[in-house]
């Protein structure tokens, strides 16, 4: 009898430190930030994120100009999506493979990558319109033509070419070119959204 009191007053001295014990584990998980993990239930790899849609804006920051494109570029063709007046766009359906998602009009042109949730793209204020002016007959380079766009004048140099930076964007369509050298009749150079404003090139007539 005297033994098994011994082994019962024995038991009970080790539960307090029984209990200390798992109280020292159970802080020891909260401080690591382990202990909410343990009882949460597993739901499997978090969904990727939706980028078959997004949001585009026109400069300024409001709705983007109408005739606005927005493609996604990949491996394959690109392939363009539906955008409503306030910019808002969505691929239906979601472009496979795509790796950037680009928006258009005029000479504007914004990019961003396809991957990381909805895409938010913003036209930028200020363009840039380069390229050459060349004889409409002879196809030689016209040099000192004065080009104006957007109150930027700038003239050709003797390869015919020119460059306007920082072209600033008004009015919901893309400004005219306006060309003219001596003994020649000016011309209007109208870009449609679709022509390469950093390449233009311009044959004037005699």
């Amino acid at each position: 009898m005297r033994g098994t009191e011994g082994r019962g007053r024995g038991g009970r001295r080790g539960s307090p430190a029984i209990l200390a014990g798992l109280a020292a584990v159970l802080g020891l998980l909260l401080l690591m930030g382990l202990l909410p993990d343990l009882f949460r239930p597993d739901t499997g790899p978090a969904p990727a994120p939706d980028d078959s849609a997004g949001q585009v804006r026109g400069p300024g920051g409001g709705p983007p100009p109408p005739g606005t494109r927005v493609t996604a570029v990949g491996d394959g063709e690109p392939r363009a999506a539906s955008v409503e007046p306030d910019g808002r766009f969505r691929f239906d359906p979601r472009p496979d493979g795509a790796m950037r998602y680009v928006a258009e009009w005029g000479p504007l042109r914004v990019e961003a990558p396809a991957g990381e949730g909805p895409a938010a793209l913003r036209l930028p204020d200020l363009f840039t319109v380069s390229g050459r002016i060349v004889d409409g007959e002879s196809g030689e380079p016209v040099a000192g033509a004065e080009v104006s766009c957007g109150g930027h004048t700038v003239r050709s140099d003797e390869r015919g070419l020119f460059r306007l930076d920082g072209v600033p964007v008004t009015g919901d369509r893309p400004p005219a070119l306006h060309v003219a050298a001596g003994g020649r009749p000016p011309a209007i150079v109208a870009p449609s959204a679709g022509d390469p404003w950093d390449d233009l090139f311009i044959r004037l007539s005699r």
